[in-house]
């Protein structure tokens, strides 16, 4: 077992530990750093996001939605002219520019729960897609069969040097989480380590959610779809499977990991150790950053608070859940995450018994230190990708 620079948490609120863009608003500066991020992984461009966001009065959600809504329109015009020109490798990356600036663009509405389907989802779906058919290995849509449904995401399954089957990797995202975005974070790094990959919009998430699949704490049951799944296909090796989830797919992850025995390694990216519509609420209370109850609401099918406490409350993990884990687990998390504190990291890591678990926390300050370590994208893929290759690798 293995720990690293594991701390108590502070008295809640922490120092935030990276760059503010916007010092007097913690949920704007969260996402500038989201957006920062992927200039790392051509997922967006620092002097247009740049150009968007110093003119934006801030605290105005709805010019913030207008400002990068017409960045992503801009963005998906000059892909599909360079398209029309035969320019493909331009094109590929003008629309997956355009996929996060879409994406973005809705984020705000999305936390404030202020409509059922996030604006920006039905455009970055759109150009996602279309970068996606320019790749090579491609990203292929694929609806992964759920309990008389099916949940949509995509597959990746790279060829093997030797025609041999290769591992695969399962990612979710959390509560705002696309599978679009997904490949940006974790996705097109793994596929370059040479894993399938299979990105998927859980229950309450992105695509998901517009047909009415909401959130659901049992994830196991999402999880073991996906397994069934990925292990059936074509050029994979069902026998080394991993599963990564960030954010609240870190709380998806844990029940995974702890019920689905067929996984040989999974990440925590961010851990969540149950009843999140209390770290929610701890959030809006710090002072800089609104509430995400309404959006809870929605991820979970719910009305009222009253309904709201009643479904949250089944969210536990706990050392009951965490016993179960039976294969080795990494738990991620920043010092200054600023919506779940690092105690619930120290909590998920002590539950388990299983030998073979690790625990990063990044200090305050440091490369990483930001909730999923958005501050530092470089760093979270590193980490995890050397940590699944020492454990899937064969």
């Amino acid at each position: 077992m293995t720990t690293s620079v594991a701390t108590d948490a502070p008295a809640y609120e922490p120092p935030f530990g990276a760059f503010e863009y916007f010092p007097d608003n913690l949920e704007w500066s969260t996402q500038m750093i989201r957006l920062f991020s992927y200039c790392y992984v051509r997922g967006a461009d620092f002097s247009e996001v740049h150009s968007v966001a110093k003119s934006l009065p801030v605290g105005d959600n709805a010019a913030w939605e207008a400002g990068f809504g017409a960045l992503a329109e801009r963005i998906e015009s000059d892909a599909r002219a360079s398209l029309a020109a035969g320019h493909t490798v331009s094109a590929r990356d003008y629309f997956l520019r355009a996929t996060i600036y879409h994406r973005i663009s809705g984020q705000m509405a999305d936390i404030g729960g202020e409509h059922e389907v996030a604006p920006g989802l039905e455009g970055s779906i759109r150009c996602f897609r279309e970068a996606a058919a320019l790749m090579h290995p491609a990203f292929v849509p694929v609806e992964v069969p759920y309990e008389g449904a099916s949940l949509p995401g995509y597959l990746c399954v790279p060829e093997a040097a030797d025609g041999a089957k290769v591992p695969a990797v399962i990612d979710f995202g959390g509560i705002d989480a696309w599978a679009e975005e997904q490949y940006f974070k974790i996705g097109a790094a793994l596929v370059e380590r040479g894993y399938a990959v299979l990105l998927l919009n859980g229950p309450g998430q992105g695509e998901a959610k517009t047909r009415g699949i909401h959130g659901r704490h049992d994830f196991e049951v999402a999880a073991a779809a996906a397994v069934d799944f990925i292990g059936a296909r074509p050029g994979v090796d069902a026998d080394r499977l991993g599963l990564i989830g960030s954010s609240l797919g870190g709380y998806f992850a844990a029940r995974a990991a702890a019920f689905e025995p067929r996984l040989k390694a999974t990440v925590i990216w961010g851990a969540v150790n149950g009843n999140f519509a209390r770290v929610f609420d701890e959030a809006a209370v710090a002072g800089r950053r609104g509430s995400r109850v309404r959006q809870l609401e929605r991820f979970l099918g719910v009305e009222g608070r009253g309904a709201l406490i009643e479904t949250a409350s089944l969210f536990q993990l706990g050392p009951d859940v965490m016993r179960n884990v039976s294969a080795p687990i990494l738990i991620m998390h920043g010092e200054s995450d600023a919506l779940v504190p690092p105690s619930d990291a120290q909590a998920v890591y002590d539950d388990v018994v299983h030998p073979d678990k690790t625990l990063l926390i990044y200090p305050a300050g440091t490369p990483g230190s930001a909730h999923c370590q958005l501050d530092s994208l470089g760093v979270a893929q590193r980490d995890m990708g050397d940590w699944l290759d020492d454990k899937l690798s064969g």
